[in-house]
């Protein structure tokens, strides 16, 4: 479901305003996979490192797409996760089993929203564009591969570095598979941002328009890692997207 809105909010000789605002909710939910043998529980999907075909999504039914297939972890007195430490949901008696996994999130928003403003006074424009997205997940593999101490030194007999997020867990070895590496990741983002101004007649000219623009200008978010904007849900991206800095001149004979 989406829904979009146009609106003039001024109309003068000197200022004028339009603001456009749209959003759209999305809820998707597997309802078949076909005839599939005893036990099975659904497509495992989500390549994630720490070892050969480690998976951290599958598609099942009753689930929505991607949805992530974790072990939901313990936390201590002090808040912080325990290592090794997991809820045992097959009454096993130890939480190390694919059965101990559930069905948790999903890496696509639940809303995503847009809005445009452009305002004109007289020779002067000023126009931006917001971005935002609620209710997507992302798992942060940056964080779970490389946030421990046994990442520190490696075959190369090199002092590696460390993800931040070992300060809050303090994880002697990976916990790849924990839900605590599916952060939330809404966010509002301002794509982009212009100011502009019509000069007039110089050196010969009939018109001179001179504009600043930025691109990516800035980001909120809750999201510890470092992009939360993908589509896949599962950020191993090591660089964030650029800001982009740009000024314009537009001559007219």
């Amino acid at each position: 479901m989406s829904l979009g809105l146009n609106y003039g909010v001024l109309r003068g000789e000197d200022l004028n305003w339009d603001l456009n605002l749209n959003g759209a909710y999305n809820v998707n939910k597997i309802t078949d996979l076909g005839r599939q043998a005893e036990g099975f529980i659904g497509y495992q999907t989500g390549g994630i490192g720490g070892g050969t075909g480690n998976t951290i999504q599958i598609n099942a039914v009753g689930q929505p797409t991607n949805a992530f297939f974790v072990r939901q972890q313990v936390y201590g007195p002090d808040g912080r996760p325990v290592q090794g430490l997991y809820v045992d949901r097959n009454g096993n008696g130890a939480a190390d089993a694919l059965s101990d996994n559930y069905y948790y999130k999903q890496p696509a928003p639940l809303v995503t929203l847009g809005l445009s403003s452009n305002v004109t006074y007289q020779k002067l424009a000023f126009a931006f564009t917001l971005r935002g997205n609620v209710g997507n997940y992302v798992y942060n593999a940056n964080a779970a591969n490389l946030g421990t101490y046994a990442n520190a030194q490696g075959s190369t007999n090199f002092v590696s570095n460390l993800n931040p997020d070992i300060l809050n867990t303090g994880f002697n070895r990976p916990q790849i598979f924990s839900d605590y590496y599916v952060q939330n990741a809404s966010f509002l983002r301002a794509e982009n941002i212009s100011l502009g101004y019509n000069v007039g007649k110089v050196l010969g000219a009939s018109t001179l328009r001179v504009t600043g623009n930025v691109q990516n200008a800035f980001l909120i978010t809750k999201y510890d890692g470092i992009d939360p904007e993908i589509a896949s849900g599962i950020d191993t991206n090591f660089y964030p997207r650029a800001r982009t800095y740009t000024l314009g001149l537009a001559l007219g004979f």
